[in-house]
């Protein structure tokens, strides 16, 4: 009698899990512990594109999701990543449907509890930027603006920004102008249906998540560097935005951090940011 997917999964969980450890490394492990502030699970060290290679390797033995049968019981930091590359790259090769990976997204939220997982799984979630899944994508992260912990929300944030944010209403692929320059912020030719769907959930107060707040922060900024005239309409009202100040406080700092913006408008963003300690003050 052959064994069962949830007994399979056990084994498979055993393998892995010696296998991590025997690609331990333990200065890059202090290295990686250092940069998350928030409780995490134990960090063996082992090195990001190494892990990438373990998740490629695994779902070519054989399908991806045999391996995500179990409730997920990781004790390592790197078995949690290493489920989230297999969730990105596996929904890829199988071609996945979106509804399936949807769900798996949603299997796989709750394990999101920092800035690495969060980021490392959005990036590696590129189903989401299928042409055919776009909108179903968008509508199902506004819900984890609507109603999601903090951890949600950057998710929410890092998925857009990673795979929505650049394709206007037609659908066409856009890049950030190689210069925002003071006749950009006035005008651009550029829209897009799915940012204008997006924002109104995006800018709201995130007081107190930071990890949503410099999600957001970070899509903005990137957002300013491809529909700039959009993006500083916003700016000129923290209120009228809706930001709570950190978050707007962020941005604009993220704004002047950038190599696109000129000089000028770089000048203009920190006047935003003089106005904004100002009222502040009152």
């Amino acid at each position: 009698m052959g064994k069962s997917p949830a007994h399979y999964g056990q084994i498979m969980e055993k393998i892995i899990r010696e296998a991590l450890l025997g690609l331990a490394d333990e200065k890059n492990a202090a290295n990686t512990d250092g940069l998350i502030t928030t409780e995490h699970k134990p960090v063996l060290g082992v090195r990001l594109p190494v892990l990438r290679n373990y998740a490629q390797n695994i779902i070519k033995i054989r399908r991806y999701n045999e391996y995500l049968n179990d409730e997920a019981t990781d004790e390592y930091l790197e078995e949690t990543l290493l489920r989230g590359l297999i969730i990105g790259y596996g929904t890829v090769r199988e071609k996945e449907d979106i509804v399936t990976a949807l769900e798996l997204l949603d299997e796989y939220l709750p394990l999101i509890d920092n800035w690495l997982i969060c980021d490392t799984f959005c990036n590696t979630f590129k189903i989401a930027g299928f042409p055919e899944y776009r909108e179903e994508v968008l509508n199902h992260i506004i819900f984890f603006l609507k109603f999601g912990s903090e951890f949600a929300e950057r998710t929410a944030f890092i998925i857009f920004l990673n795979h929505l944010l650049k394709y206007d209403s037609k659908g066409n692929r856009l890049s950030r102008l190689k210069s925002v320059t003071l006749k950009d912020i006035e005008y651009t030719d550029r829209e897009s249906a799915m940012l204008d769907k997006f924002l109104p959930f995006a800018l709201k107060s995130l007081e107190g998540r930071f990890y949503s707040q410099m999600g957001a922060a970070w899509f903005l900024a990137e957002a300013f560097n491809v529909y700039p005239d959009k993006i500083w309409k916003l700016l000129q009202s923290r209120k009228n935005m809706g930001l709570d100040n950190k978050t707007y406080l962020l941005t604009l700092r993220k704004i002047t951090e950038s190599k696109i913006p000129c000089n000028e408008v770089k000048e203009m963003i920190k006047q935003l940011k003089m106005s904004e300690a100002d009222n502040e003050k009152q």
